[in-house]
């Protein structure tokens, strides 16, 4: 028996690398809005993302989308995960929200140069069952939760506000929590669209990876319970939707880029644009036939926002129509 608890015990802080996923499929994520007025891009948002296979950078959508101006922020900066998790994020690589749904919370985002993010992580298309185990991979912050995940990224992106110049030092350590899956949320067709979990997330843990115990992605971090505990979106429900918008090709404003290259970019490291011929950002959404009515998102550090009536059924709504019930919160939401 006692050798049965010390297995036990070994297992749950010393995971076997073949049954964990791999630290750098995981990214922070950065994102920042062009004001055109000063010439100059701002900080929008932080949050998470995971890198899947032939797919792109998965995330939440309320991370890279400014419901005040009805669009997707203009540059993502993606800081790919340490495998050691000793380390902070590196963030060298720019990226564009390339597509986002309209009634999910879930984006889509490619790197500028289009090159593939390697490693990358293996869907679960299966459905998980109550009592299944889950990790959660991210980069949290919370104050109410004392030294719960890292805020370096936080404070260096405040002081660059003040003061300007280049900006640097930025990323976190990733954070992994662990737990089961407690609830099966289904959506109005009676599929599973949502697990509930008692893995704890917080700011920042928007648009992580869950993995299974065998490392297989499972879905996305997007909401917390009154307990603080995270709530997924389970990938099959988003499956279908990121196999016909994979494809989409990044593009991005000449001018976005060479602030970019010039004030955030790494000195180890330029970027140059796929093309210059810039028109519109190729952002794809999935046109929605639900009559959807937009709130105040309070997730964002940075934005100001104002709540206003959404009138085009392609514009998305904060929050998806089937989502959980209950008092929830966007992770990170006051």
């Amino acid at each position: 028996m006692g050798s049965v608890i010390l297995f036990l015990i070994f297992s749950l802080f010393f995971p076997s690398p073949a049954l964990a996923a791999s630290p750098d499929e995981i990214y922070q994520i950065i994102s920042f809005q062009w004001d055109e007025s000063d010439q100059k891009l701002t900080p929008f948002s932080i949050g998470s993302g995971t890198a899947l296979h032939k797919i792109g950078l998965v995330t939440n959508r309320h991370v890279v989308y400014d419901m005040s101006q009805r669009k997707p922020v203009d540059l993502v900066l993606l800081c790919r995960a340490d495998r050691s998790r000793t380390q902070r994020a590196d963030c060298s690589i720019p990226g564009v929200v390339t597509a986002y749904h309209p009634q999910i919370d879930v984006a889509l985002i490619q790197p500028v140069d289009r090159k593939p993010l390697i490693p990358s992580a293996a869907p679960e298309t299966l459905k998980q069952k109550r009592g299944d185990q889950v990790r959660i991979y991210g980069f949290p912050y919370s104050p109410e939760q004392g030294e719960f995940g890292d805020k370096n990224t936080l404070s260096t992106l405040k002081k660059w506000i003040k003061q300007g110049g280049k900006l640097s030092n930025l990323g976190d350590k990733i954070t992994i929590t662990r737990g089961t899956i407690k609830t099966l949320y289904r959506d109005n067709f009676g599929n599973v669209a949502y697990y509930g979990t008692n893995a704890k997330g917080d700011f920042g843990s928007s648009g992580g990876g869950a993995f299974t115990h065998t490392g297989k992605y499972i879905g996305v971090p997007s909401y917390k319970d009154q307990h603080g505990n995270s709530i997924l979106i389970a990938y099959s429900e988003i499956h279908e939707w990121l196999q016909k918008n994979k494809n989409i090709v990044p593009d991005i404003e000449p001018k976005i880029l060479d602030f970019y290259e010039q004030n955030i970019a790494p000195q180890k490291q330029k970027r140059t644009p796929v093309t210059r011929n810039y028109l519109k950002p190729k952002v794809s959404v999935v046109k929605s036939y639900r009559n959807n009515n937009t709130r105040r998102n309070t997730w964002s550090v940075w934005s100001r926002r104002k709540t206003t009536e959404n009138t085009e059924s392609t514009e998305p709504t904060n929050r998806p129509t089937y989502r959980p019930t209950g008092r929830l919160r966007y992770l990170g939401e006051p």
